[in-house]
């Protein structure tokens, strides 16, 4: 694999990078954040399937605390009050 030096730290980084991305710069010197996955199955019975969704960490954060509120409330227990 061809190495050529990252335009901000002058670390080796693969020629590739540049070459089939367009980046001058090395993975460590991103500002990108990580991307994250959320697991989904659909479908019913027979037809079920798994796939993924990719969120950014924000999403995927906010996704997880929605998830832990959800799991809280107990559905099918709710009574009625008339005053």
């Amino acid at each position: 694999m061809e190495m050529i030096n990252c335009s901000r730290c002058e670390v080796k980084m693969p020629e590739l990078r540049l070459t089939k991305f367009g980046y001058d710069f090395c993975v460590n010197c991103s500002t990108e954040k990580p991307k994250k996955a959320i697991n989904i199955t659909g479908g019913s019975g027979d037809h079920t399937y798994n796939t993924i969704q990719v969120v950014t960490s924000e999403q995927y954060d906010s996704f997880k605390r929605q998830e832990k509120l959800n799991s809280k409330v107990k559905f099918g227990d709710a009574e009625s009050k008339t005053s």
